[in-house]
C-alpha cells in the first residue's frame, strides 16, 4: 500500500533536480510544502477513515496513489511548466501522507488483542523491508529506464494495489 508511493517520493528530489530545478527550491517545494501537505492529508485520512469506514477509505487511497503517480510519470514525460511539476508533487504527498497513516492503522486494526504487540512488531517490520526493497528495485528500474519507466511502473504497480482493496475491502469494517 505505502512503499510504491515512498519510492516515488524517494527519487522525487532527483527528478526536480534533473527537470532544472535549483535545489533550494527543491528543499522548499518538497520538504516543506510536500511535508506539510503529507501532514494535512494523513489528518484528512483519519478523518475519513471514521467518518466512512475502512471499506472505502483504504481503495480511496490506493486510488490517490495510483492518480499522484501516474500524474508524476506524465510529468517527467512531458516535461510541463514547473507549476504543473509541482502539483504532480503536492498529489504525490498528499497521496503519501493519507497512505502511510492508513498504513498505520490498518496495522492496528489486524493486531489481534491476545498478540498485539507481536502482531504489530511483524507488521511494521514487514513495512519496513518493503521501504527498503522497494526503493533499491527502484533504483534499478531508474538506471536502466529512467524517471518515466520508474513512475509508470510504481503506478501500475499502485493500480494492482487499487484492485487488490477493492477486492479484499469487503473483509475491513
Amino acid at each position: 500500500y505505502f512503499p510504491f508511493v515512498g519510492t516515488a517520493w524517494f527519487y522525487l528530489k532527483p527528478l526536480m533536480l534533473d527537470l532544472g530545478f535549483e535545489t533550494s527550491r527543491v528543499a522548499q517545494i518538497v520538504g516543506v510544502g510536500g511535508g506539510l501537505i503529507a501532514a494535512v492529508s494523513s489528518l484528512v485520512a483519519a478523518s475519513l477513515a471514521r467518518r466512512v469506514g475502512l471499506r472505502q477509505a483504504v481503495p480511496a487511497g490506493a486510488w490517490l496513489g495510483f492518480v499522484a503517480l501516474s500524474a508524476l510519470a506524465l510529468a517527467a514525460a512531458f516535461h510541463p511548466p514547473a507549476p504543473a511539476l509541482i502539483a504532480a508533487v503536492a498529489c504525490v504527498a498528499a497521496a503519501m501522507g493519507y497512505i502511510a497513516a492508513l498504513a498505520f492503522g490498518l496495522t492496528m486494526h489486524f493486531a489481534r488483542k491476545s498478540a498485539a504487540a507481536t502482531d504489530y512488531g511483524l507488521q511494521s517490520s514487514l513495512f519496513s523491508l518493503s521501504r527498503l526493497l522497494v526503493p533499491a528495485l527502484g533504483g534499478l528500474l531508474l538506471d536502466r529506464g529512467g524517471h518515466v519507466a520508474l513512475l509508470a511502473s510504481l503506478a501500475v504497480a499502485m493500480l494492482g494495489v487499487y484492485v487488490l482493496c477493492r477486492w479484499k475491502a469487503r473483509d475491513l469494517p
